[in-house]
C-alpha cells in the first residue's frame, strides 16, 4: 500500500513537469498563457465512511488551470500583428464556430479576409462606405481593389498653445503719395521727375516726369527695407442733369463708355480692362488697382464733366468738341510705401506750377502691428502643418500659422 501511495507522488510529480516543460516550450508562443497544476489529497474510504484514523492513499493532479496574466507585448513589422493589454478576447469564425484567442498573428488569406494563422477569420463590426458602423458581428475583409482619390474637405487638429507668449509685432512706416489731375494735352500725369534719400541714399525716384504709378511703386520695391503699392482713384462726374452717356462721348482709357443711365454707365467701365467704377449718387468712382494712369478724353458732343483724383486739388473741367486741351484729364495714382522698421525717407519737393508726386515734407506714419506676413518668423508664434490630399489623390502640405493677438484686439488671451 505504501508503495502504491509514492507511486501517487510520482505520477504527480510528473504531471507537474510536463506542465512546466510545455509552459518553457511556449515561452515565444503568441497569446499563449502558462498553465499550474494543483494537488489534492486522496483518502482511503471505508463502506460506512471515513475513520478518524484514516490514512491517506496519496495525491493526485485535481486540476491545471491557466494564468491570465498580462505577457510582454512587443512590437513587430506586421501592420496585422495585434495583442491584447487587459482582459479580453479576439473573436472569430472557425468554419462558422465562434472561438475566442488571445494570440492576434493575424494575416490577410487570399480572399482578402483577416484571418489567424489557423485560418479562423476574425470577427469585428464592418463599416458601410459612408463610414457608419454596423452593429452586427462580421467576418472582417480587405478591399484589394483601388480605391479612388477623395480630396480632403475637413483637417480636425487639437493642440495647446502656450499663453505665455508676447504677441509679436511688426513695425512699419507708412509714406502715402499725392493723387494728380493734369490740365495739358499730351502732357501725361504732371508727375515731377523728383529724387529722395532712403537710409542715407539718394535715389532718382521718380526718374522721369510722367512716370504712372506703377512704375513708380516698382521702383522702390526694388530697394532694401521698401515696399511699395499703387492704385489710382478718380471722382467723375457728369455734370448737372446728365444722366446717360452715347458711345461717342467719354473715354477712358481709350474705351468707350456708354449707358441709358448712370447705373449702365458704371457697367459699361466695370466691362474695361483693369478698371472698376462704383456709383454714389450722381458721382462715379473709378479705380485702377494696378497703379496705371487713367486718361479721360471727352468726344463730339459732350458738354462738360468734372474729373478730380484722389489727391484732391486739381478739379478737371472736360468740354467735348475738338480734341483741345480742355478735352482731356489725365489723373496719376496713388502710391503708398512701406518701410521695415529703421528705414528712413526723406525728401520731395513743394507742389508748385507742377504737381509732384511725394509732398514736401515727406510724412510718416509709425504703426505697430502684429499682421501674417508669410516667411517672417517675426509675425507669428507658432508653425505647424498637416498633409491634406486634392481630387487626384496628391499629397499637399497645409501650413497653419498661429499669431497671438493683443490684448486690446482679443480678450483676454
Amino acid at each position: 500500500m505504501s508503495f502504491n501511495t509514492a507511486l501517487t507522488g510520482l505520477r504527480a510529480a510528473n504531471s507537474d513537469l510536463n506542465i512546466t516543460g510545455n509552459n518553457i516550450a511556449n515561452a515565444s508562443t503568441a497569446g499563449f498563457k502558462q498553465s499550474r497544476a494543483e494537488f489534492a489529497d486522496v483518502y482511503a474510504n471505508s463502506i460506512v465512511g471515513g475513520g478518524s484514523n484514516a490514512i491517506g492513499n496519496g495525491v493526485r493532479v485535481s486540476a491545471v488551470n491557466q494564468q491570465f496574466s498580462q505577457g510582454n507585448i512587443s512590437f513587430t513589422e506586421n501592420a496585422l500583428d495585434l495583442a491584447v493589454n487587459g482582459g479580453g478576447f479576439f473573436v472569430l469564425s472557425d468554419q462558422g464556430t465562434r472561438v475566442y484567442s488571445r494570440a492576434g498573428q493575424f494575416g490577410v488569406d487570399d480572399q482578402g479576409f483577416i484571418s489567424s494563422s489557423g485560418g479562423a477569420k476574425v470577427q469585428g463590426f464592418p463599416a458601410d462606405p459612408a463610414g457608419v458602423v454596423s452593429g452586427v458581428l462580421g467576418d472582417l475583409q480587405l478591399n484589394s481593389a483601388d480605391i479612388p482619390p477623395r480630396q480632403t474637405t475637413g483637417v480636425d487638429i487639437q493642440f495647446n498653445l502656450d499663453s505665455t507668449l508676447v504677441p509679436p509685432e511688426n513695425i512699419v512706416n507708412l509714406v502715402t503719395s499725392l493723387g494728380a489731375v493734369q490740365q495739358v494735352q499730351g502732357s501725361g500725369n504732371g508727375y515731377a521727375a523728383s529724387s529722395m534719400t532712403i537710409n542715407g541714399n539718394v535715389v532718382n525716384i521718380p526718374s522721369a516726369a510722367d512716370q504712372s504709378a506703377i512704375e513708380i511703386a516698382a521702383d522702390l520695391s526694388g530697394i532694401e527695407g521698401v515696399s511699395a503699392s499703387a492704385t489710382t482713384t478718380a471722382n467723375l462726374n457728369l455734370g448737372a442733369g446728365v444722366t446717360a452717356l452715347a458711345g461717342n462721348q467719354l473715354t477712358i482709357n481709350g474705351i468707350q463708355v456708354s449707358g441709358a443711365d448712370l447705373v449702365e454707365v458704371v457697367q459699361s467701365i466695370n466691362s474695361a480692362p483693369g478698371i472698376s467704377a462704383s456709383l454714389s449718387g450722381t458721382d462715379i468712382t473709378v479705380v485702377a488697382n494696378q497703379g496705371v494712369d487713367l486718361r479721360f478724353i471727352a468726344g463730339a458732343g459732350y458738354t462738360t464733366a468734372e474729373i478730380t483724383g484722389a489727391g484732391g486739388g486739381v478739379t478737371r473741367t472736360l468740354a467735348g468738341g475738338s480734341l483741345t486741351p480742355a478735352d482731356l484729364a489725365t489723373v496719376g495714382g496713388t502710391i503708398t510705401i512701406t518701410l521695415d522698421a529703421g528705414v528712413t525717407i526723406a525728401g520731395g519737393t513743394t507742389p508748385g506750377a507742377g504737381i509732384d508726386v511725394f509732398p514736401s515734407p515727406l510724412t510718416t506714419v509709425l504703426q505697430r502691428t502684429n499682421e501674417f506676413r508669410f516667411g517672417d518668423g517675426n509675425t507669428f508664434n507658432f508653425p505647424t502643418s498637416a498633409t491634406i490630399f486634392d481630387s487626384l489623390g496628391g499629397p499637399h502640405s497645409l501650413g497653419m500659422f498661429f499669431v497671438k493677438e493683443n490684448e486690446a484686439l482679443s480678450a483676454p488671451n
